[in-house]
């Protein structure tokens, strides 16, 4: 009996043992502060290589921003923005000249001759349209008109005409003057340029040549 009972008061003995490690763990783990971080205080995690960029961009922009400054003070001419779009307002004389096609006309042919001009150029296109040799003879040259008669250039034979519009178009040149037109005739479109020069003090036309059709 007494051989059995040692055991069992060994085991006893290491429950015990357990039991106060046990207790003794707990309290000190309630002991130990929190290690978790206050609500009001959220965990922020930033990669470096992001927060480098950024602020290498912020530098950039101080020293665009400072260039501009003293461009204004120096010119008095405010640096345009490259990211902002470009306005009518701001492209400079220069290059709306380029595409003033009236005014260039106008300065070439003057004021009184140009509303000449696009008159025969609406009277030839309709002619060329319709294959009118009479009413085209009114506003071309002898030459070109021999051209046609001897169908070396040819003519249109469009029975309805839906619209014909007339405009001036690039000058390819100092010495003529160059009237864009197209014709649309049902399902069919062209377009062509007028080509006038001057003979005998008046505007006629000299050539035409197709520049697209459907």
């Amino acid at each position: 009996m007494e051989g059995m009972k040692k055991p069992q008061a060994k085991l006893l003995f290491l429950v015990v043992i357990g039991a106060l490690c046990m207790l003794a763990l707990i309290g000190m783990m309630k002991k130990e502060p929190s290690q978790d971080l206050a609500p009001d205080e959220p965990l922020i995690v930033e990669d470096e290589k992001v927060v480098m960029a950024e602020e290498d961009n912020e530098k950039i922009k101080n020293i665009e921003q400072q260039y501009k400054e003293s461009e204004k003070e120096t010119t008095g001419v405010v640096a345009p923005d490259p990211d902002s779009p470009q306005s009518l307002e701001t492209i400079t004389g220069e290059e709306l000249a380029d595409f003033d096609y009236e005014g260039k006309v106008k300065k070439r042919v003057g004021d009184k001759a140009y509303p000449v001009i696009m008159k025969r150029a609406k009277q030839a296109a309709e002619a060329i349209a319709k294959g009118d040799k009479a009413t085209l003879k009114e506003v071309v040259t002898p030459s070109l008109m021999q051209r046609v008669e001897t169908e070396k250039v040819k003519l249109l034979s469009e029975k309805e005409v839906t619209s014909i519009d007339v405009f001036p178009t690039e000058q390819v040149n100092e010495q003529d003057v160059i009237i864009g037109t197209i014709i649309s005739a049902g399902e069919l479109a062209k377009s062509y340029s007028l080509i006038f020069v001057k003979e005998n003090n008046t505007y006629l036309v000299d050539d035409f040549v197709l520049v697209w059709s459907n």
